[in-house]
């Protein structure tokens, strides 16, 4: 089979998905030597994409997701190639696109908080209409929780399409990146600290800030925890080191 992953937003730079891309075209390639898979990936990323298979093909698609490129001209990439399957790991799927697919869904995080450049009610609704088409038309969908499995049955399924859709959405949880299973040494520990400037005892929130990360929230708990319960000599960092409250 020819098998199309859309791995535009593959790298760190794109924090979770971008990580989920990362390992999980690892996993496949080591269990999978059979199928050809083209790999899109942004002009940037190609050579940062690790494959020495001629089984796997990597493919410069420079249209930028959310973009009128994304439903015109990577249109015209994934037919080019004429595949069997494509494996989306986000829910942009060109909405002309009628070839196999199936799409992973990481959470529905639109449906309830616009980010800054998608706040419009024609951008808000063409999210939608993107969304629930490729809900719609994918062969399978792939939520990474529980959780998010019922959030796409609350929202994008009436009554009648819940109870015929409730089969499609398979949950695959997402696994522990290699690097999380090796200790670190006290030395290596140290070295961190070091370098962020961190100093203990501390709190670390390694996350984006981002409006529905509630980042602020955790803000005003730490802000709680030091007025209100006298909890002394704790720290509070974003990641990079930057001392927000202590």
């Amino acid at each position: 089979m020819k098998i199309g992953i859309d791995a535009r937003m593959f790298g760190s730079r794109q924090t979770g998905i971008g990580n989920y891309i990362k390992n999980l075209t690892s996993e496949i390639f080591k269990l999978d030597q059979k199928n050809d898979y083209y790999i899109f990936l942004a002009e940037s990323q190609l050579k940062r994409f690790s494959a020495s298979s001629p089984k796997i093909h990597k493919i410069k698609a420079n249209s930028h997701w959310y973009s009128w490129s994304e439903q015109t001209r990577f249109l015209l990439d994934l037919l080019k190639y004429k595949l069997d399957l494509v494996h989306f790991l986000h829910f942009n799927v060109p909405w002309l696109y009628r070839g196999k697919f199936i799409v992973t869904v990481h959470d529905i995080t639109q449906n309830y908080y616009s980010g800054s450049g998608y706040s419009g009610y024609l951008k808000k609704l063409a999210y939608r209409f993107i969304f629930s088409r490729a809900i719609d038309r994918s062969g399978a969908v792939i939520a990474v929780s529980d959780f998010t499995k019922q959030d796409l049955l609350d929202n994008f399924f009436g009554p009648v399409g819940r109870m015929a859709r409730f089969g499609k959405i398979n949950v695959i949880y997402e696994g522990i990146d290699p690097i999380f299973k090796q200790p670190a040494s006290p030395e290596e520990i140290r070295n961190v600290l070091n370098r962020y400037q961190i100093t203990e005892p501390y709190l670390l929130y390694a996350g984006v800030w981002r409006r529905h990360k509630n980042v602020l929230g955790l803000i005003s708990a730490f802000k709680l925890l030091k007025n209100k319960y006298n909890v002394k000599h704790w720290y509070f960092y974003l990641w990079g080191g930057r001392q927000i409250l202590y």
